[in-house]
């Protein structure tokens, strides 16, 4: 955007029947308008309501109540039951978009409150959500990339279920009924306008708006999300990993705004202006490492340990390497203080990328992820990532096994048959890894339900969207063997 970016007033956006008025760069067009038939909003308005998982000690049940509603609608209550016929009602508060946002998300109202300890069942506006953490946990889903991809290169079909069947997957993944759901990242895809040509496939996709530095609205995360994810959202607590695609230039506003469990996070990719009076998106920065702890069934719990791998480079180390490192001491520190510990991070640290992306026969992936994690890995038993459009478990020795599950709904990898790499990721020749000793990657569309057995190991079920199995992993001893079921 020029330094000519002048602020001028619009009235008159017609929001679900509400007038909104806002300033917006002369070269800016707000969100476009939705309609209540568009969203289909019920209980009370109620478009979406979920409950995320919060950083240990940020809240006593380690859950927060989020809704989404019209914004013409206020924030509903949250209330919660408890023991002796205890009712409580707390107050939802909006996480407001910040004003560079110049009404990007000024469809839709995103209101949040922490889940009061020992609730017993929470509604929100009539609808349920999770309550409370799961007590011995033995269904965890896990599944990420989901979004329907629209970059303006090509165009992924997002009118046709079996083309982009994020729906059914979800819808899927709540009939397993999960006590918890990890979120590997990567909700938002659609970054481009439906091209002229393609109507047939991505025909009346909420297309960014001009003249702003990212990509998401709120009308792209109704349709990236809240609309195809709507059997999935309530079925358990949500554990989300910031992807790339939440990097603040594409969807981070959105990502904040909506999924980011902090208080007082939603303002972070907003907008600024610089010294020369241009619209320029905050500097690179990554969210600090978190813990969950879980009560697994079984003699011993589990933490999963979060770290934000937003930014960075996929064949090479970027310039944000110095931060992934403190990210990842962090998380070294939260890990060694569990009995059982996996990591949590949306770009693989050893995915094996199979395109050719990073040369002719494919290659190593996430280099600031293997460099700024090198030595740091030993109290996890297991990585679990996305990013690579593709299922995927690699053992590398010294390194705990990598999962890879970045097939829920996003244009999948070139399904290129499966090697095993003979050489390990050597972005940096002195922290070199040594080859993989087994492997295996699937390129179709999916999630995976994990298990805990009854001798300590653990049961990853890989499944198509329609939940038919088509690989069977076993986590046990350091190591992860998968075989067709």
């Amino acid at each position: 955007m020029s330094s000519r970016a002048a602020k001028v007033l619009i009235t008159g956006v017609m929001t679900l029947g509400v007038l909104v008025a806002g300033t917006v760069p002369a070269n800016a067009e707000p969100d476009a308008p939705l309609t209540l038939s568009s969203v289909a909003p019920s209980d009370a308005g109620i478009i979406a309501a979920y409950s995320l998982t919060a950083p240990v000690g940020m809240t006593r049940s380690g859950l927060v109540a989020r809704a989404v509603v019209p914004m013409g609608n206020p924030c509903p209550l949250l209330r919660t039951t408890h023991a002796k016929g205890v009712n409580k009602r707390t107050p939802m508060i909006e996480r407001v978009a910040p004003a560079t946002t110049y009404g990007a998300f000024a469809s839709l109202r995103s209101c949040s409150a922490k889940i009061p300890f020992g609730a017993i069942s929470a509604t929100v506006g009539g609808r349920s959500i999770p309550a409370s953490m799961p007590k011995e946990t033995d269904r965890i889903a896990v599944f990420g990339d989901t979004g329907c991809r629209l970059k303006g290169t090509w165009d992924q079909a997002c009118n046709n279920p079996e083309s982009w069947p994020l729906a059914q997957i979800s819808r899927s993944i709540a009939a397993e009924r999960p006590q918890l759901i990890v979120y590997t990242g990567d909700f938002y895809y659609r970054e481009a306008a439906c091209g002229p040509s393609n109507t047939a496939l991505c025909a009346g996709s909420p297309a960014p708006g001009t003249g702003l530095p990212f990509k998401d609205t709120a009308t792209g995360w109704l349709a990236d999300v809240f609309t195809p994810m709507a059997s999935v959202l309530a079925a358990a607590p949500i554990v989300v990993v910031r992807g790339n695609h939440e990097a603040c230039y594409r969807g981070g506003n959105g990502y904040y705004i909506y999924f980011d469990p902090r208080d007082g996070t939603e303002g972070t990719c907003a907008p600024q202006l610089n010294s020369s009076g241009a619209l320029v998106n905050p500097a690179e920065m990554l969210n600090e490492s978190f813990a969950v702890d879980v009560d697994v069934r079984g003699p011993e719990d589990l933490r999963l340990v979060v770290v934000d791998s937003a930014y960075g480079e996929d064949c090479t180390v970027s310039s944000i390497l110095p931060q992934q490192i403190t990210a990842y001491q962090a998380a070294g520190r939260l890990a060694e203080r569990a009995n059982q510990s996996w990591l949590l991070v949306h770009r693989p640290v050893i995915g094996w990328q199979v395109s050719d992306d990073c040369g002719p026969t494919g290659g190593w992936s996430s280099g600031d992820q293997q460099v700024a994690s090198y030595g740091l890995l030993d109290d996890y038993s297991l990585i679990i990532s996305s990013h690579i459009h593709i299922a995927q478990a690699m053992n590398i020795p010294g390194v705990p096994p990598q999962v890879v599950l970045g097939n829920g709904g996003t244009y999948l990898e070139s399904p290129v048959p499966f090697f095993l790499p003979t050489t390990g990721p050597n972005f940096v020749p002195e922290m070199a890894y040594g080859a993989p000793t087994s492997g295996w990657w699937d390129v179709r569309y999916g999630y995976a339900l994990v298990r805990p057995r009854p001798n300590g190991n653990w049961l990853l079920q890989m499944k198509t969207p329609d939940a038919t199995l088509f690989r069977n992993c076993v986590l046990g001893s350091g190591v992860m063997k998968c075989d067709a079921p």
